[in-house]
């Protein structure tokens, strides 16, 4: 919506769920730990851009899942947190 790149680094870690009644092996399964933006900077030179980590990314909601990203801002929407991310992947959840 604003025009701005952002880029976004998910972090997981495999966690051990209950034993598997079948097998009587435990399951590890991802559960994310935390999220790292950057934004775009100053352009450094014509083929290369900088990107700035930052942790206020304003109105803007950033949604993630496997396999598509978008933003959209806060205020379009009655219910949305800005400067969030919402995920969907093995798990789910917002990040703020």
């Amino acid at each position: 919506p604003t025009g701005e790149l952002f880029l976004v680094k998910w972090y997981s870690e495999d966690s051990e769920q209950e034993e598997d009644n079948d097998s009587g092996m435990a399951t590890l399964m991802p559960v994310t730990k935390k999220f790292m933006v950057f934004r775009e900077g100053l352009q450094s030179s014509k083929y290369q851009k900088t990107m700035i980590y930052t942790e206020d990314i304003g109105d803007v909601c950033i949604f993630l899942g496997h396999s598509e990203a978008y933003c959209v801002p806060a205020s379009s929407s009655p219910g949305l947190k800005p400067n969030c991310i919402y995920f969907v992947g093995r798990n789910f959840g917002v990040y703020d």
